[in-house]
């Protein structure tokens, strides 16, 4: 007969991970409401370095596809994993334009009429920014 059971060990650790992962999800979600402008500055550093990790793999497969070759072979497993997470990249952009304000000087009200040259005050818009984005 075929078990397909875990092991012990390993249900142990995801459990552990688990409750890790809630636990740091409560954090963020009390940095969030005591200091909003920390949590979107991490928040976006965070967004920047894993989707960077997803995009870059994909670059790097692409160039392979391009090129051909036998260079690429070995990695090519591990970047078509990391291709998994792209579809995830606009889902976690998400929370990113509720933190625009806190996040740049240029995104809250009546900045444009800061000392921006005027071709500056139509691209530095909070609207124009989630169009480019």
């Amino acid at each position: 007969m075929n078990d397909s059971h875990t092991s012990p060990s390993y249900e142990s650790l995801r459990r552990r991970i688990l409750t890790a992962g809630v636990i740091i999800l409560v954090l963020g979600f009390l940095v969030l409401v005591f200091d909003s402008r920390a949590f979107f500055e991490a928040y976006l550093v965070a967004f920047l370095f894993w989707s960077g990790i997803s995009l870059g793999g994909m670059i790097i497969l692409m160039i392979f596809h391009l090129t051909g070759g036998k260079w690429g072979g070995v990695l090519r497993p591990y970047l078509q994993a990391s291709l998994g997470t792209v579809l995830l990249i606009p889902l976690l952009f998400l929370p990113i334009p509720f933190g625009l304000s806190q996040l740049y000087a240029w995104a809250t009200v009546g900045a444009e009429a800061a000392a921006h040259s005027p071709h500056k005050v139509a691209y530095l818009t909070p609207t124009f920014f989630l169009i480019r984005a």
